[in-house]
């Protein structure tokens, strides 16, 4: 019988080279290229790993080109661990809705602008249900043909509680 007694370590030792951390993301990160198509956001569209991604230090990931298939181009990240989900569907819905009660329109348009930008529709819908006094439960209903997607950020700003650093909205 052959002796196979340093076999198994030199096994466990191979095996643990060929192991790669697998990063989790919506779609693979690439060098180059279009993405598959892949909703995000409440999109459908693809990324552009041709063009160059941004960063701040307001997120914690990259943000990569994203062309939706209507045309837009956004900025999104693409780790799993950046997404936050419906805004509507948030532990933090409630306290939110509270907050923007106690604001001004001029106030809460700018705020929801920070939130949401470019989404006008979604923001004249929120305000107008908060001018007809309409209940949380309500809201929510009201909100869901909407795309209320949001990313984890790095710092702790809230636009609807402000920002200490922002210059006051009046």
């Amino acid at each position: 019988m052959p002796n196979t007694s340093g076999l198994l370590p030199w096994l466990l030792q191979q095996g643990q080279q060929q192991q790669q951390p697998v990063e989790d993301t919506i779609v693979p990160r690439q060098s180059s290229g279009m993405s598959d198509r892949v909703t995000v956001g409440g999109r459908t569209g693809r990324f552009n790993f041709d063009l160059p991604p941004e960063s701040d230090d307001r997120t914690p990931g990259l943000r990569h080109a994203y062309i939706a298939d209507d045309g837009e181009l956004y900025y999104y990240q693409i780790e799993k661990a950046n997404y936050g989900g419906r805004w509507d569907d948030s532990a933090n819905f409630d306290e939110d809705l509270e907050n923007l009660r106690g604001m001004s329109e001029k106030v809460r348009r700018v705020r929801l602008g920070d939130m949401w930008p470019n989404e006008n529709k979604l923001i004249s819908a929120l305000i107008g249900a908060l001018a007809k006094n309409m209940s949380n439960d309500q809201i929510k209903k009201q909100l869901k043909p909407f795309n209320t997607y949001r990313q984890i950020s790095n710092v702790e700003y809230d636009p609807l509680k402000g920002n200490p650093l922002d210059e006051p909205v009046k």
